[in-house]
């Protein structure tokens, strides 16, 4: 896990700089209500720091302690006092990043485009079967001979059509669907290297942000359980009910 955070570091700085349009940098707040929490949250953000200077991923400024004043100027939706008698002890400031993912999709179909590559859109590959010219035939089950060319039959969504393609190689870039694209050709044999992870995204209003910054409420409920692959944890969280009682109406 520690070395997707510095890979997702160093690509954050290279998008912030190669495609600004497309990121910008982006003020992130965490409220504390105990003083051990804000301890807590410091010393974890200066340890996300020290990660992202050694990935070579910094962007804006290191995170630092912000005072109760300037935490509820900034973010007057706070209270001061949470339901349980706790007072705003304070926040901490760490530079994040957003990025506009689907305008980046785009970008890079219609930059391929501009290249000659043919695109297609709103289309699903159904079946991907190697073929081999040099009179060699696997045994069943066996996926390490190479083949000569890929065959990859594509399903139209909107029409409905089914039309093959064929190349060299077949390059599998399906996210959380790999295992599925993978089955493809391996069919029954093939065994998940991927076990999913759910989790719950509230959206609330932008007043509840400043301009151009974000709040991280870590007043969280983490339910962990093993997998089958017993290599990637399940995780579910939930927002306690008093997270909404620290926001005024």
């Amino acid at each position: 896990q520690l070395k997707l955070v510095f890979e997702a570091l160093k690509e954050r700085s290279v998008m912030l700089h190669q495609a600004p349009f497309l990121c910008q940098p982006l003020a992130t707040v965490i409220p504390a209500y105990t003083p051990f929490d804000l301890v807590f949250y410091w010393a974890g953000m200066k340890v996300y720091d020290l990660v992202a200077i050694a990935g070579r991923g910094v962007i804006g400024d290191v995170s630092y302690w912000q005072n109760p004043i300037r935490t509820l100027d900034r973010h007057p939706y706070l209270k001061h006092r949470s339901p349980t008698g706790q007072t705003l002890a304070g926040s901490i400031v760490y530079s994040d990043g957003v990025h506009d993912d689907a305008r980046m999709c785009l970008l890079a179909a219609l930059t391929s485009a501009c290249f000659g590559v043919a695109t297609v859109n709103h289309c699903r590959a159904v079946g991907i079967k190697p073929i081999y010219n040099n009179g060699i035939t696997p045994s069943e089950g066996d996926h390490s001979t190479p083949c000569d060319v890929v065959e990859v039959t594509l399903k139209d969504n909107v029409s409905g059509g089914e039309f093959k393609v064929h190349a060299k190689s077949v390059i599998n870039a399906a996210g959380p669907f790999t295992d599925q694209v993978r089955m493809l050709v391996r069919g029954k044999d093939h065994k998940a290297t991927l076990a999913p992870s759910a989790g719950t995204h509230i959206s609330l209003p932008a007043k509840y942000a400043p301009k151009n910054g974000a709040m991280l409420v870590l007043s969280l409920i983490h339910i962990s359980e093993p997998t089958r692959l017993l290599s990637i944890s399940y995780a579910v969280f939930c927002l306690k009910k008093k997270k909404q009682l620290l926001l005024k109406p």
